[in-house]
């Protein structure tokens, strides 16, 4: 059987972005866009006829069938997209203008994805057509659950000789120095 799917582990997230580098404070609107550091990577392979899917999860909502219509127009496989009663992550950016740095605001607590424990997730399954697998330290720094599971995946994904692969991506917000150097620890000897 043939293995060409490339897999990636994270959270995709609802952008809202005031226009014309509008700051918050002066915004009637935002503009919506789909985005998540690893739903970014899997929609760029795809665009190259890479066969991509997002292991994720969302709302059983129409925000959340928003969401996964936006990863079918990308091209992205919803394979392995779990539906819980839970929320969508949001973050707000705030585009820079001149010296004015962009600004930045999460809203992703208690959201599908990060609420998600080891039933969400089977990686025999998963892994089974796939050739690379590739997540971040922002799934691992989402909670205990996740750094598990992302550890669990890369493992198994190592076992059955796909290519792994990780980007650090360090969030403070998400956990401390001293934790993630433990978790990440553990998780890079199988990249």
């Amino acid at each position: 059987q043939m293995k060409s799917d490339f897999i990636a582990f994270g959270e995709l997230l609802l952008r809202l972005t005031p226009p014309d580098h509008f700051r918050f404070s002066q915004a009637n609107s935002f503009n919506i866009i789909y985005g998540g550091s690893e739903a970014n990577v899997a929609a760029a392979l795809a665009a190259w006829g890479v066969p991509a899917k997002l292991v994720t999860g969302l709302p059983s909502n129409p925000i959340g069938d928003a969401a996964v219509q936006h990863l079918k127009k990308t091209d992205i496989g919803v394979d392995h997209v779990f539906r819980t009663a839970e929320r969508l992550g949001v973050y707000f950016v705030e585009e820079g203008a001149s010296v004015r740095s962009t600004q930045v605001v999460y809203d992703r607590k208690n959201s599908s994805f990060a609420k998600a424990t080891a039933e969400h997730f089977d990686w025999e399954l998963i892994l089974k057509k796939a050739n690379w697998f590739h997540t971040t330290g922002i799934t691992a720094g989402l909670g205990a659950s996740l750094a598990i599971e992302t550890g669990k995946a890369l493992r198994l994904a190592k076992e059955k000789g796909l290519t792994t692969s990780f980007d650090l991506n360090y969030r403070a917000q998400l956990w401390t120095r001293d934790v993630a150097k433990g978790v990440l620890d553990k998780i890079l000897p199988y990249v």
